[in-house]
């Protein structure tokens, strides 16, 4: 449910490296002092043709929460896996 993701998202809160600041929902978004929900593995890596990639892909333990600039950095390395896979 939507509540069992919240609590489990919520889990993996930790504060910001630089600033301190806290993850809450309140927080969650675009941008600077933002935190976004990133797969763990990148959704380009799975073949999602093939249904068994495709569950693991989108299962919740997939899911992790990332700060605006930690996403930024671990998208740029995902392009680079996929470009050399």
């Amino acid at each position: 449910s939507v509540e069992q993701l919240k609590t489990y998202l919520e889990s993996l809160f930790y504060p910001h490296p630089i600033t301190g600041a806290q993850m809450s929902w309140d927080n969650w978004g675009r941008g600077p002092g933002k935190w976004q929900i990133d797969h763990k593995e990148a959704l380009c890596l799975f073949d999602l043709m093939r249904r068994e990639e495709l569950l693991k892909a989108v299962h919740y333990t997939n899911l992790q929460p990332l700060w605006h600039e930690d996403h930024a950095i671990k998208t740029e390395l995902d392009i680079i896996k996929k470009e050399a896979a």
